[in-house]
């Protein structure tokens, strides 16, 4: 949500940049100043993408060199953003296992994560069970499931995603909320990625095209961040409209 927040704010963000200033910010000294300062709202997304990545790449390099002992060097090719990390952790050796493990979730999200679809499906039925009209119970779910398939398929077709992203999101619209998998911008993001591969010049351009909203639809990676976000904004508004319409149906 903040990258595609900051992706709008910058449509209306005018100051030009000396190319020299962008040049400058590729020295070392001044990538590892910024990467130090991030927000403390990154530090979790900076702990992954950045430290714990610098570790292992750390790592795999210490087991390359035993591996190839008798070489005279070994160069490896790094982004200049973990450069620095890289040379800090080099001298550790550590359990490349512990990096490569994804830790566990604690109960208590497990035990909310199958709980509250459960409580939703449980008030659902007790709400039908009240019900005497099999036409209200079919009424009902026919609202449920065309709103939540509609508004994320809408989603889809607003940004010009692929028809296949837009079925995608209409199918699991209605289970999304029972079914911690099939999300519809989940679903939408990997099918678009999948049929509109983004090339390395969309990567290149991202900054230039997310100067305008027909940039951020033309260009394949933004997009791919918008389907993955817009659609499950879709979804939770269909979910609240769904749930009203059948309290007043």
């Amino acid at each position: 949500l903040t990258i595609i927040s900051e992706l709008i704010v910058s449509v209306f963000y005018r100051e030009k940049f000396d190319p020299q200033e962008i040049e400058a910010m590729k020295n070392r000294d001044v990538l590892e100043d910024m990467l130090m300062n991030l927000p403390p709202r990154y530090a979790h997304i900076r702990n992954i993408i950045i430290d714990e990545r610098d570790r292992y790449m750390a790592q795999k390099l210490r087991h390359a060199a035993k591996k190839h002992a008798k070489a005279q060097n070994l160069i490896a090719v790094v982004g200049a953003g973990h450069l620095p990390g890289i040379e800090k952790y080099i001298d550790e050796d550590r359990d490349i296992k512990e990096l490569e493990t994804v830790k566990k979730k604690s109960r208590l999200s497990g035990a909310l994560q199958l709980g509250l679809p459960v409580i939703i499906i449980l008030g659902i039925l007790a709400y039908f069970t009240d019900l005497s009209s099999v036409e209200a119970i079919l009424r009902n779910l026919g609202i449920w499931i065309g709103t939540k398939a509609v508004l994320p398929a809408l989603a889809v077709v607003l940004l010009r995603g692929h028809i296949l992203a837009a079925a995608a999101a209409a199918a699991s619209g209605p289970i999304s909320n029972f079914n911690p998998v099939f999300k519809p911008g989940w679903m939408a993001a990997l099918i678009e990625a999948k049929f509109h591969k983004p090339k390395v010049e969309d990567f290149e351009n991202i900054t230039h095209d997310s100067e305008s909203i027909s940039g951020l639809l033309r260009n394949k990676v933004s997009r791919i961040f918008l389907l993955f976000i817009l659609p499950q904004l879709a979804s939770s508004v269909a979910t609240g409209l769904a749930l009203w319409w059948i309290a007043r149906s």
